[in-house]
């Protein structure tokens, strides 16, 4: 599954419930920008399912 989250939807509210839940995720692509004068980073992450090891 890809999602899409960008830093003004606070990001640690993406990785903490996927780092409790051992979701395994990698950043497929990461763009920083500045929009109105405020830094925003906007990120895809691929979510794999869950460590199995």
């Amino acid at each position: 599954m890809l999602l899409f989250f960008g830093s003004s939807g606070d990001l640690h509210h993406l990785y903490q419930p996927m780092n409790e839940h051992g979701l395994h995720n990698e950043v497929v692509t990461a763009r920083h920008i500045t929009r109105d004068d405020v830094p925003v980073d906007y990120v895809t992450f691929r979510v794999i399912g869950w460590d199995v090891g």
